[in-house]
């Protein structure tokens, strides 16, 4: 059981509050590791609400407020939330928004820069001007050209990620020559070491689903037909490495 801080006050739906009155009734509640998840995971579909409504919404008069009052919760709390979690304010995420889509719109079709400006909130093409140069770093009158570089800014997804905290039992061993049968395929040395990189995983669940594991393994007794994941180690002046998935020979 977690017991949050009794100094901490929260009003019956779960939600943190700034309790004015000492005359109120405090509540205090206890909760499992599982109920703090739940709650994490309400507040990262409200926050995901609110960016849904700003992309609904975006060539609209909005700002935090507006988004904080449809998802229900109070400015300053919606505010606090979603700068906590994305390292930027509403308001810079209204804005950039704005600026990337105004920039593809401008170099797609033959709006007018002030049409532009009008449509993404600005209240002169100068200010849009001003604002849209420090963003993609040329002016709008360059982005009209074809082949200009500009800046994207996409949508914001939610995802929530756990990994790790968990205890893993292990031991390294010397072993000798040992020689295997496998499955092999190469990939480039600029994936070592990088988390993001799944290229490998991607071939462990092709293998899998073209069932092409399985003819090999069944070349073992049973007991004896256990996968292992086999690199060799990357050569001098080599841009490749052999990455493979087999079994074992005696």
């Amino acid at each position: 059981m977690l017991r949050l801080d009794e100094k901490e006050e929260f009003s019956a739906d779960g939600m943190r509050q700034n309790l004015a009155s000492t005359d109120r009734k405090k509540i205090h509640y206890w909760y499992t590791i599982n109920d703090v998840r739940k709650r994490g995971d309400m507040m990262y579909r409200l926050i995901q609400k609110a960016v849904n409504y700003m992309e609904d919404h975006m060539i609209e008069h909005i700002n935090y407020e507006n988004v904080a009052r449809y998802i229900g919760m109070s400015s300053y709390e919606f505010h606090r939330t979603f700068s906590l979690m994305t390292n930027m304010t509403v308001n810079t995420y209204i804005r950039n928004r704005r600026l990337a889509l105004a920039g593809a719109e401008l170099q797609q079709t033959k709006v007018s820069v002030s049409d532009i400006a009008y449509k993404y909130g600005y209240e002169t093409p100068e200010s849009f001007s001003k604002a849209f140069s420090r963003f993609h770093g040329v002016t709008p009158k360059q982005a009209k050209v074809h082949g200009t570089p500009l800046r994207m800014f996409n949508p914001l997804h939610i995802k929530v990620e756990f990994e790790g905290g968990s205890v893993i039992d292990y031991r390294i061993e010397r072993k000798e020559k040992q020689q295997f049968i496998a499955k092999v395929k190469s990939f480039p040395n600029e994936i070592i070491g990088n988390p993001e990189e799944s290229g490998i995983a991607k071939f462990w669940q092709a293998c899998h689903r073209e069932n092409s594991i399985e003819p090999i393994r069944n070349l073992r007794p049973e007991g004896k037909r256990d996968l292992y994941g086999l690199s060799n180690a990357s050569k001098r002046n080599t841009q490749m490495f052999d990455y493979g998935i087999g079994v074992i020979i005696d």
